[in-house]
């Protein structure tokens, strides 16, 4: 088979794990839960619940889209690059973690200006890191919607800073309802055009 033809079954492969939008409903849950931590101030149950959360994305994948879709092995890029997911959504989880840190050191009074100008404008800060952390991660994998993620987390983050009548709360809210939506959209879509495969299925 040529060269070309093998990369292009093997990048058909490598999308098919993404068509079943659980990573986008773990990147959505992620922000949904930093903003009821926001919201609640229930950080560390939230937080708990995030961690958990993303140990379980891999048993979901595997219980869900395998019977389906079956296992590929892929060449050392391509796994790196699907590992390069877990460390992404939890590098943003722990981004998330040291922002409420940061904020609590800047409302003491020995903080330096310069940190007190970030705290001032933090939700451009964040946006800019959430969302290029989102923007890059689509690039990174090749999946353009997660692109797409990015620019509305930075968008929806500035505006909220720059008093476009989101709180941070909201704005988290918001991008993760919406990112959460549109990956169980990808998840139903996909439970209807890939049936569970019957053991008879596999010996065929």
């Amino acid at each position: 088979m040529p060269r070309a033809t093998l990369e292009a079954v093997e990048r058909a492969a490598w999308l098919r794990l993404f068509e079943d939008g659980i990573w986008d409903i773990a990147l959505g849950l992620l922000l949904f839960g930093f903003g009821l931590s926001v919201l609640t101030g229930m950080t560390a149950v939230v937080a708990g619940g995030i961690a958990a959360g993303l140990v379980a994305v891999g048993e979901i994948k595997r219980r869900v889209a395998e019977p389906r879709i079956g296992r590929v092995r892929f060449k050392a890029r391509r796994r790196r690059q699907l590992g390069g997911v877990s460390w992404l959504l939890a590098l943003l989880s722990l981004t998330g973690v040291l922002v409420f840190l940061f904020l609590l050191w800047t409302t003491r009074g020995s903080a330096p200006p310069w940190a007190i100008a970030i705290r001032d404008h933090f939700l451009i800060v964040i946006g800019l890191i959430w969302g290029g952390a989102a923007a890059f991660g689509g690039w990174w994998l090749g999946v353009r919607r997660f692109a797409v993620y990015g620019a509305m987390i930075a968008a929806a983050l500035i505006a909220a800073d720059l008093g476009g009548g989101l709180s941070f709360a909201t704005a988290l809210l918001a991008c993760g309802g919406a990112i959460a939506f549109s990956g169980t959209t990808l998840l139903l879509r996909f439970l209807r055009r890939y049936p569970r495969r019957s053991a008879g299925d596999d010996d065929a």
